[in-house]
């Protein structure tokens, strides 16, 4: 009969496999392809908007609204020419920050220190804020990030690359570009 041999080990090892393996899965959200997403932080941006050069003599209105995941899809596929309609009922109850920009203005931010802004964007558990913009010109309606007018920018900090202070946001007429580079690999946000 040939005798068992057992590996031991100490209480002091088990202990700290187990206490690596939680600090593991508590801090993973899932993997994609992969790659490894960290659990969603969401966080407060100072959040630049510039004109572009062919945008500074003309007037433009960009609304910044907070979504949060149960909202998303509706945000997402709502009509931008609709929303931009005199007395639509999604811009006014819209929490949002508007900036108006006129012939002088070609930048304007929304400060991460405007605490009564954030802090009720924060309570309602947004996770994104969308970048709408009033362009002149006819765009096709279009959802998402397809839309000339819509750019949805995630709060989780995991996402943007070298987690900025700054989002920074260009308004074109052709579009809004966003300009602050994301990490790569990572997988786009959800509902996207």
């Amino acid at each position: 009969m040939r005798a068992r041999s057992h590996v031991r080990f100490s209480p002091t090892v088990i202990l700290l496999v187990l206490a690596v393996a939680s600090l593991l899965l508590a801090g993973c959200r899932h993997r994609v392809d992969g790659f490894v997403i960290p659990k969603s932080e969401p966080k407060r941006y100072n959040i630049e908007v510039v004109l572009a050069n062919n945008l500074q003599n003309r007037s433009v209105v960009v609304d910044l609204v907070p979504v949060n995941a149960a909202n998303l899809e509706r945000w997402r596929t709502y009509s931008m020419t609709q929303y931009w309609q005199r007395e639509d009922p999604m811009r006014a109850n819209a929490d949002k920050a508007t900036f108006s920009f006129v012939k002088s203005a070609s930048q304007q931010t929304l400060k991460q220190s405007d605490d009564a802004k954030w802090s009720n964007w924060m309570k309602t558990g947004a996770q994104y804020v969308l970048v709408l913009a009033d362009l002149p010109g006819s765009h096709a309606d279009m959802p998402g990030n397809q839309d000339a007018r819509r750019q949805i920018l995630p709060l989780d900090i995991n996402y943007w690359l070298d987690k900025p202070i700054v989002l920074h946001i260009k308004v074109q007429e052709s579009g809004v570009l966003v300009t602050t580079p994301t990490r790569p690999g990572m997988p786009r946000p959800i509902g996207w």
